[in-house]
């Protein structure tokens, strides 16, 4: 084939348009799915989060933390294979931290705890564990009886990762 002729020429110049639009469309694709994936996790999280919460004004009284370790243990045992809870006073006094995974890959201890704030907000944060593994971690500070609590929900990132990874060689393979 003559690669000067008018054929050949638009024909590599389609073939090129048609691959850049393809890699284009697969990285917004990518981008688009973690991002997605991400606010969907948090979402969970973060409801979970609320549930915690919601256990702790119900058994919360007297300044008795053993209501509401009971409440959770019965609730959040056994635990998720990707996600830790943990309640401390706001004083830092552990209530109650949920056993590291059967795997070891999330252990409670390992997250670093977040500063109480008076009347804070809730809101999210990323940790790094020692080996790397990243944490999206949800703290909910709740008023319960005169006591303040500190709630933290985390999930690994892994099940993300792990998507993310699949869909990047299935893309991969669908390049020439």
């Amino acid at each position: 084939m003559n690669t000067r002729s008018i054929r050949f020429r638009m024909s590599a110049w389609y073939a090129g348009v048609l691959v850049c639009v393809m890699v284009l469309l697969e990285v917004v694709v990518f981008f688009g799915l973690g991002r997605y994936l991400e606010t969907m996790l948090r979402a969970a999280i973060s409801q979970e989060t609320h549930l915690v919460a919601a256990e702790i004004r119900e058994h919360a009284a007297n300044n008795e933390d053993a209501g509401v370790t009971a409440a959770l243990r019965d609730r959040y045992t056994p635990p998720q294979e990707d996600r830790y809870i943990r309640v401390t006073r706001a004083d830092g006094t552990l209530v109650y931290a949920s056993e590291p995974t059967a795997e070891g890959l999330l252990d409670p201890k390992l997250v670093a705890r977040p500063a109480f704030v008076a009347g804070g907000q809730e809101y999210a944060r990323d940790v790094r564990l020692p080996d790397n593994h990243r944490v999206l971690t949800q703290v909910l500070f709740v008023s319960s009886h005169g006591q303040d609590y500190v709630v933290e929900v985390g999930s690994l990132y892994l099940p993300v990762e792990a998507v993310l990874k699949g869909l990047l060689e299935s893309l991969a393979l669908g390049l020439p």
